[in-house]
């Protein structure tokens, strides 16, 4: 990832409108959710539909982006406070 797509995906959270759909995508709220919210959502890798046709957050994209951007360390105790970091992103 680059730092552009880095760029889109915080844009699209500093929106209130995508914000707030998103954000009620990953409590389980699917009210009235935004149709443009989604679609932007869904560009930006924030959103998918299900099997079924039901939206869902996709946060794994937040995961994506901290591997691809996580400086590279080594660690002896992987789950001490220092190296939390490293250990959740896989580095």
């Amino acid at each position: 990832m680059n730092d552009e797509e880095i760029r889109r995906v915080l844009g699209l959270l500093y929106q209130d409108d995508t914000l707030r759909t998103f954000a009620s995508l990953v409590l389980g709220a699917t009210g009235e959710l935004s149709p443009k919210a989604l679609r932007k959502l869904e560009n930006g890798g924030l959103a998918a539909r299900d099997e079924s046709g039901a939206w869902r957050a996709t946060p794994e994209r937040f995961r994506d982006l901290l591997r691809a951007h996580a400086e590279p360390r080594r660690c002896s105790a992987p789950r001490s406070g220092s190296c939390a970091r490293s250990w959740w992103t896989g580095g």
